[in-house]
C-alpha cells in the first residue's frame, strides 16, 4: 500500500498496522504475527530485577515508564521526536498505543500480568511509584513493608475513600431534594460501607489464617531446630 493511501486510511487502522510493523521492527514476532509474550517477558525482566529494598532507594532504582518504553521499543521516536516525523499524529499514535500496553502490563493490581508472574518464593510485590527526581511515574518490585504502604496500600485506600465521598455526594444531593428521606438515606451509607468492609474482610480472611499457620509453623520449625 502506498503512502498516500495509507493517509487515507482511518488514523486507528494506520496506527494498528505501525503497531505491528514495530513489533516486527524490534524482533517480536512469532508465525508472521505481533508476539505480546515476548515483550511480557522483556518487561518481566526489567521491572522483576528493580528490586527496592527501602523507600530511599526508589528514586534511584525504579524503571520509569519512560525508560521501560525506551527498553522495550527503543526505535519508537518519543514524545520530543514527534513534530520531526512525516506524520507526527500516526508517531503519537503508534507510542501511545504501546506505551499503554506496557503500562498495563505492570499494573499493581492482583491480577496484572507481571504481577502475577511474581507469585513465587520471593514474595515480590509490584509497585508504582512517582518518587523519582521528576515525579514522573515509575514501577519496582519490594517485600519492604514501608514501600507497600506509600506505593501499593495507599493509592487503594484513596481509591476507596473517593468511592464512599461519591456515594456520600450523590446522597447529599438525595437529602437536599428529599429532606424527609435523610435519616433513612444516612443508613444507606453507613450500611453500604459496612457491607463493602464486611465482604473484602472475607475475602482476605482465608489469606490471614493460612499466614497465621505459616507463621507459627515457621516459629515452631525454629524452635525445634
Amino acid at each position: 500500500m502506498g503512502a498516500n493511501e495509507q493517509m487515507i486510511l482511518p488514523i486507528k487502522e494506520r496506527i494498528d498496522e505501525a503497531v505491528a510493523a514495530v513489533y516486527a521492527q524490534h524482533g517480536y514476532i512469532s508465525d508472521g504475527e505481533p508476539n505480546k509474550h515476548a515483550v511480557e517477558d522483556r518487561v518481566y525482566a526489567l521491572v522483576s530485577t528493580a528490586v527496592v529494598d527501602k523507600r530511599a532507594d526508589r528514586g534511584k532504582l525504579a524503571v520509569t515508564r519512560r525508560s521501560l518504553m525506551s527498553s522495550v521499543f527503543g526505535q519508537v521516536p518519543g514524545p520530543d521526536a514527534w513534530d520531526e516525523q512525516d506524520d507526527p499524529e500516526l508517531a503519537a499514535g503508534v507510542y501511545n498505543a504501546l506505551d499503554g500496553h506496557l503500562w498495563r502490563l505492570v499494573s499493581p493490581e492482583y491480577n496484572g500480568k507481571i504481577q502475577a508472574r511474581l507469585n513465587g518464593d520471593s514474595g515480590l510485590i509490584l509497585c508504582r511509584t512517582t518518587a523519582t527526581p521528576d515525579k514522573t511515574n515509575a514501577v519496582y518490585v519490594t517485600t519492604d513493608l514501608a514501600c507497600m504502604l506509600a506505593d501499593w496500600t495507599a493509592p487503594q485506600k484513596n481509591r476507596v475513600t473517593k468511592e464512599v465521598n461519591r456515594f456520600a455526594s450523590n446522597l447529599v444531593m438525595a437529602v437536599e431534594r428529599q429532606p424527609e428521606y435523610a435519616k433513612r438515606l444516612n443508613q444507606e451509607l453507613v450500611s453500604g460501607t459496612k457491607a463493602a468492609l464486611g465482604t473484602g474482610q472475607a475475602i482476605l480472611r482465608p489469606a490471614l489464617e493460612a499466614a497465621t499457620m505459616s507463621v507459627n509453623g515457621d516459629e515452631v520449625s525454629d524452635d525445634d531446630e
